[in-house]
């Protein structure tokens, strides 16, 4: 059991003398927003009671809130513990900030790797201690994708991309993270959306042996991306075109069934969909309804020699009988 005589001595600290080091060299954790009014009326009536955390260096470890409020206060000097080496002052950063932060995956993602270079943990340690202690699961592949986030460079980092953009985007590397990330960001696709226009940018690059750079890069793509139309329509419009160009059988299918669904009556109450990839031999019959005209309609077309013709092509199709 350590004694009191084992703690850090408390130094007084002119508030000059501390400093934080810069966000692109960042390798503590600070909360970057302000001192809340509440820290600001305590400090103001009894001063800092617990004191602030510097590394070795003289680099601020932690208390940046509390340096901030005493700065505006006019506090010249502060009550400080000085940390025997910078991997116990990370952790003590760390834990402080763990405490009462909710961190963004960009910060956990640094904090975990910071926990790797500046304390020398190993994976399996931070995997077990500090996702629980910042809210995720104790899970290897968790710490995986968090880690994969902090290798993402800076300018893919700073454009206007969702968290699940992110972390499609970190499970690729290089010129075709950098190219996802553009596409992503013109886009602004939803999760779903995302993964779907992933997929068929890989499938794409593939098929054609280039990579997901060379996909983005076709001017078919840039013109899309480029069109001035709201995102919502940029997104349909670029997973028919990737879907072309990644699965031209099904393309070639999906033309046939649409035309025999035409001929059949079928183009305009009720709107034909083949399965997925064509998994399976359903088809989904979707009877768009407005009013008692429309139901009548859809009923009439349904119930046509017509139709049930054109259903038989359509499955014919499906089975493969039919380019």
């Amino acid at each position: 059991m350590s004694s009191a005589n084992d703690r850090p001595p408390v130094e007084s600290l002119a508030i000059d003398a501390l400093c934080i080091d810069s966000e692109a060299g960042r390798r503590y954790v600070y909360t970057r927003t302000g001192p809340s009014e509440r820290l600001r009326r305590s400090i103001a009536a009894r001063g800092i009671m617990t004191p602030l955390v510097v590394a070795p260096d003289g680099l601020l470890v932690c208390g940046a809130r509390r340096l901030r409020a005493a700065a505006e206060l006019g506090i010249r000097a502060l009550p400080v513990v000085r940390a025997a080496d910078a991997a116990g002052a990370f952790l003590a950063g760390v834990w402080e900030n763990a405490a009462h932060r909710n961190f963004a995956p960009l910060e956990l993602a640094g904090l975990f790797r910071r926990l790797e270079r500046i304390a020398g943990l190993g994976r399996d340690a931070i995997a077990a201690v500090y996702l629980p202690a910042c809210g995720l699961d104790p899970s290897p592949i968790v710490l995986a994708k968090y880690l994969a986030l902090a290798d993402l460079p800076e300018e893919i980092a700073a454009l206007p991309l969702r968290e699940s953009h992110l972390f499609l985007i970190a499970e690729h590397g290089g010129a075709d993270a950098a190219a996802l990330a553009a596409v992503f960001a013109a886009l602004q696709p939803s999760a779903g959306e995302a993964r779907v226009v992933r997929g068929l940018m890989a499938d794409a690059a593939v098929r054609e042996g280039g990579s997901i750079t060379q996909v983005a890069a076709l001017r078919e793509v840039r013109d899309i991306l480029a069109a001035d139309t709201p995102p919502r329509l940029k997104v349909p419009a670029l997973r028919s075109l990737l879907r072309r160009r990644a699965l031209p059988r099904l393309s070639a299918w999906e033309d046939a069934a649409r035309e025999a669904a035409a001929r059949g009556g079928l183009a305009g109450p009720v709107e034909v969909r083949l399965p997925p990839d064509l998994e399976g031999d359903d088809v989904e019959l979707r009877v768009r309804i407005r009013d008692e005209a429309g139901f009548a309609r859809a009923a009439e077309a349904l119930g046509s020699a017509r139709a049930r013709e054109a259903i038989k092509k359509i499955l014919s199709i499906l089975r493969g009988e039919e380019a």
